[in-house]
């Protein structure tokens, strides 16, 4: 019980870091609203009490992203408190090799699936006929070789 809190607390306290800070910077780069300055919440306080209307399509997802920002929050650190302690460690490493597996694996030439192929034939059989194939006969290669000896011996009492 003790650990499930635990866990369930430096979760919590590392995705709401991890969350308002990325949420912070969303903010910043679409609306120019930081989330932890005073002055911008004044801001749409003073807009929303002088009878501010909202007429763009940017203020409407504003306004969304903003009502959804808890829902999310809430939802992300439940999600992570279901999901194994180890593998949101080990996430970095397995992101990182599904990478270069994707960037390196199809060019490194095709790729197969060994399968059972149920052969009827056993393997020592078809080494045995493949070899026979090859296999030199002897007779034929004696007699080539002491032709081949002969002409050269041949050529060298010539050159003497």
């Amino acid at each position: 019980m003790i650990a499930k809190t635990f866990k369930t607390g430096i979760i919590g306290i590392v995705w709401s870091y991890l969350f308002f800070y990325y949420a912070n910077i969303l903010f910043l780069y679409f609306w120019g609203f930081d989330l932890f300055s005073p002055l911008s919440w004044q801001k749409i306080a003073a807009f929303w009490n002088h009878g501010g209307i909202i007429r763009e399509g940017k203020d409407y997802a504003f306004l969304l992203t903003l009502l959804l920002l808890p829902f999310v929050w809430i939802i992300g650190w439940r999600w992570l408190c279901r999901v194994r302690l180890s593998k949101i460690i080990t996430w970095p490493f397995e992101a990182y090799n599904r990478h270069i597996i994707k960037k390196y694996g199809s060019q490194a030439g095709k790729r197969f699936v060994l399968k059972n192929m149920g052969q009827s034939t056993k393997v020592e059989e078809d080494i045995k006929t493949a070899t026979n194939a090859v296999k030199p006969n002897p007779e034929q290669d004696a007699d080539k070789i002491r032709e081949a000896v002969k002409n050269k011996l041949s050529k060298a009492r010539q050159k003497n």
